[in-house]
């Protein structure tokens, strides 16, 4: 087995965290031979002048190296120059904005040794097709545990978690300056999607040991709400006009699972899990996570009645939300089921009201299931419509 590289870029808003997720790296049960940390002079242009005492104090570490380039490929340097320059070596991708668990190198590292001809990705999303096209990002499922350790070609590796490439598993043409310019400027993930599928190079999905944390402070000017709407779409389709006419992606998109199909059966899942629990029913969290779960109950089980929108603190949320008051935890007079409409980020935040709490049922949902699943049927529907009109 080749050296054991992680690399990863940053950039002017985010330069004053990164050491947090570089020395969460340094913390690893198992230690990469080399850190490279990627920098563009355009947005550091007086170079380590530039650069925070926290992060300069890391220079020190044998393995850290920090790597100046010319030109701003922005979220592309993590993975650009590495693959080119370490070639016979594994190369792992992090993001800049997170704590990573201990055992995120090790978990990879197992991946590879029973996948070696893999790409290794502990955040992975699911693609669907609609017909012949590839349906909305959005809709795209993310995290799915039965994919776990399985070679798939219907994957995307996702940077957030850290993505493992085996040695001299890239091509030339992922390296196109100009193409990666005018088609994925800001969607490396994407734009790596694709070139692997015209290799055929699967992605395995890696269950983590432990979540990674979100490091404070740093999601303030993140490209992920942007990239997770109209972005990543446009990038698609532009992605997918300039293939047209190559057949190894003509036919990965027709082997790709049809949305409708996965929508409804997820559906139906989530139907069975919430069906029980019909009365006293109030939904914890105000906010998009705990909309989404009331629009799919009120849609989907009409038969469950949500009485109220609840939060541990009211101090800036609404009164009403969809017509439903919201209420702070500790003005509930009666027990009742709290069905919990939380990230699992938050749902850290709120284990000490579940065990403060008892007199109330509260229900774990995975919200980010139900929103994926409400999202996809409500863009099957929209397709159903026009095409019906037409």
């Amino acid at each position: 087995m080749g050296k054991v590289i992680i690399s990863l870029t940053s950039y002017p808003a985010r330069i004053d965290t990164v050491h947090l997720a570089i020395r969460s790296i340094l913390r690893q049960t198992v230690q990469a031979d080399k850190i490279l940390l990627w920098l563009s002079i355009e947005e550091f242009p007086n170079k380590y002048a530039d650069l925070p005492q926290s992060l300069l104090l890391i220079k020190e570490e044998p393995q850290f190296m920090i790597c100046w380039v010319d030109e701003n490929l922005k979220s592309h340097k993590k993975y650009y120059y590495a693959l080119q320059n370490y070639r016979d070596d594994i190369v792992i991708t992090v993001d800049d904005d997170m704590y990573y668990e201990p055992a995120m190198i090790e978990t990879l590292l197992k991946s590879y040794k029973t996948h070696p001809t893999s790409i290794s990705a502990r955040n992975t999303h699911r693609i669907y097709a609609s017909k012949d096209v590839i349906a909305p990002y959005c809709t795209w499922s993310s995290k799915l545990d039965e994919c776990e350790d399985t070679e798939s070609m219907n994957l995307c590796a996702i940077g957030v978690g850290g993505i493992l490439y085996p040695p001299g598993c890239s091509h030339t043409d992922w390296f196109r300056k100009e193409q990666i310019y005018t088609l994925a400027e800001n969607q490396d993930d994407i734009w790596l999607k694709f070139q692997e599928v015209r290799l055929g190079i699967p992605v395995v999905y890696v269950k983590a040991q432990a979540d990674d944390n979100t490091i404070e402070g740093s999601q303030i000017t993140s490209l992920m709400a942007a990239n997770t709407q109209q972005d990543n779409d446009l990038c698609l389709k532009k992605l997918l006009q300039f293939y047209k006419e190559d057949l190894t992606i003509k036919n990965w998109i027709l082997s790709l699972q049809q949305i409708k199909e996965a929508m409804q059966y997820k559906k139906q899942v989530c139907i069975e899990k919430l069906i029980p629990h019909k009365h006293n029913i109030s939904i914890f969290g105000a906010g998009i996570n705990a909309e989404y779960l009331f629009l799919f109950i009120s849609k989907y089980i009409p038969e469950i009645c949500i009485d109220s929108f609840v939060v541990s603190d009211g101090t800036g949320n609404p009164r009403f939300m969809k017509g439903i008051p919201v209420i702070q935890l500790n003005d509930l007079k009666k027990p009742c089921t709290l069905l919990i409409g939380v990230s699992r980020l938050r749902y850290r935040e709120i284990e000490h009201l579940m065990q403060n709490s008892k007199k109330h049922k509260w229900i774990t949902v995975n919200v980010e299931i139900i929103r994926n699943v409400y999202q996809g049927l409500s863009y099957v529907e929209d397709c159903d419509n026009r095409s019906y009109h037409h």
